[in-house]
């Protein structure tokens, strides 16, 4: 496709029973691409919607985000990432996002990442990990 990977996914939330939580599941749809700029660069971008469970009204919330990323070394790499969260009934949130990940083998990887909320309703500094493996 024009010289993109492209990859989707579908997932959902898991009720909990804490405040970050909408405690029903919310489905959500991602479509990922990315395309190399060289050996060592990479730009990419998301686009997702998330139905979230408000109060027994679902709502549709779209995430677009873009990111450039660079191989700092064989299976390390970093990225920094502009991001906005869309609905009808709310002010946007953007959010500048970067980190790092390391490639432990061709199907698990390691993430460390760190971002501030720039605008919205919560504007607050937030950090992160992952570990993703590949099926």
């Amino acid at each position: 496709m024009l010289g993109f990977n492209v990859a989707a996914t579908i997932e959902t939330s898991i009720p909990t029973r804490d405040e970050f939580s909408t405690r029903t599941y919310d489905p959500t749809v991602k479509v990922a691409y990315s395309r190399s700029l060289g050996s060592m660069w990479t730009l990419s971008a998301m686009t997702a919607g998330t139905w979230s469970d408000e109060g027994g009204d679902r709502k549709l919330y779209v995430q677009q985000s873009v990111s450039i990323g660079r191989q700092l070394r064989q299976g390390v790499g970093a990225f920094v990432e502009y991001s906005g969260i869309f609905n009808r009934t709310a002010l946007p949130d953007h959010i500048a996002h970067a980190g790092l990940s390391w490639k432990l083998d061709n199907n698990r990887q390691v993430d460390l990442h760190f971002g501030y909320f720039v605008s919205g309703s919560d504007r607050m500094p937030f950090v992160g990990a992952g570990y993703s493996i590949r099926f």
